[in-house]
């Protein structure tokens, strides 16, 4: 007899890697993702993935949220962000 799990699926989070946004300084955004996981008691319900050029470099850092695409991301509109999509 197979177990049924009440598993619910992970929110994903994909970084754009892209060198424009990676020169953006888009690994300071990583830290403050993986600190706002922590702090939320977050950590096991989010994936946070790295993603390939996402084509709009000119808009960049850029993240995506299930399948959501956010640009211009700073500290304070990433932490606003994640707030309205986690929380």
């Amino acid at each position: 007899m197979e177990k049924q799990t009440d598993k619910k699926s992970k929110t994903i989070i994909a970084l754009c890697m892209g060198s424009s946004c990676f020169a953006r300084k888009n690994t300071t955004l990583v830290t403050l993702i993986n600190e706002f996981l922590l702090e939320n008691n977050l950590v096991d319900s989010v994936e946070l993935i790295g993603n390939l050029c996402m084509d709009k470099c000119k808009e960049g850092p850029n993240i995506k949220i299930d399948n959501q695409i956010f640009h211009q991301i700073d500290a304070v509109k990433l932490i606003k962000i994640l707030s309205e999509k986690l929380l």
